[in-house]
């Protein structure tokens, strides 16, 4: 795609609107965004984080163009493409925990301990099938809707995180490390826009160069 063949486009009307929970998913979004700015300089993009009741009911007042939700989620009022990246769920803990030493965490593992999770509702009901039921069994000390603040108390020692893995970067400075859950527990993302909806040229073109990425993945 040259940025000769760069379409004329009117910089006030095209600024796609992108709502994000928080993802290693996104990265494919990134790397599509990327691509279509440097091949349509024209094109801008606002970019929005939110967890994914957030982000479900601002596309469907109209409020975003496109977003990225995870299973479980009811795509029967959206179109949607299904991106190519699995989420694994795990523990995020301090290096010198007791479970650290684990290479993998089981329910029984989590049951007296400070637990931090997500106060979203398909994430309450996902850990508590895995579970098996019994989530009110878990210490929950601290909810949370986006990592970061989730992160500094893990790092001050105030519990256990429930995430998703890759939204740490672990390296060896740090205090903290991720364990993913067994048995495994993963989710699945898409990016969805309300059904029958009319788009501008920008946002056929950013749809056609992620479609390209989601195919190179698959």
């Amino acid at each position: 795609m040259k940025a000769a063949a760069t379409p004329a486009i009117n910089n006030d009307k095209f600024f796609p609107t992108f709502s994000f929970g928080e993802s290693e998913a996104n990265r494919i979004m990134m790397k599509a965004i990327g691509k279509t700015q440097k091949n349509y300089p024209s094109i801008k993009f606002h970019l929005y984080s939110g967890n994914a009741q957030y982000v479900e009911e601002q596309l469907d007042q109209g409020i975003f163009d496109l977003g990225i939700v995870t299973d479980p989620v009811d795509l029967s009022k959206y179109d949607y493409l299904k991106l190519p990246t699995l989420d694994t769920w795990g523990v995020l803990m301090k290096k010198d925990s007791e479970l650290a030493k684990l290479d993998t965490i089981s329910p029984k593992d989590l049951l007296d301990k400070p637990m931090i999770i997500s106060n979203q509702e398909m994430v309450k009901n996902g850990i508590s099938g895995w579970l098996g039921g019994n989530q009110r069994a878990l210490n929950v000390v601290t909810t949370y809707n986006l990592f970061y603040n989730a992160m500094l108390m893990c790092e001050e020692n105030v519990g256990y995180v429930l995430t998703l893995k890759n939204l740490h970067n672990e390296s060896d400075e740090s205090s903290i490390c991720f364990k993913p859950l067994h048995p495994p527990l993963t989710l699945r993302s898409h990016i969805v826009w309300k059904k029958y909806k009319v788009f501008p040229k920008a946002i056929e073109i950013f749809l056609e160069i992620l479609n390209e990425e989601i195919k190179k993945k698959q």
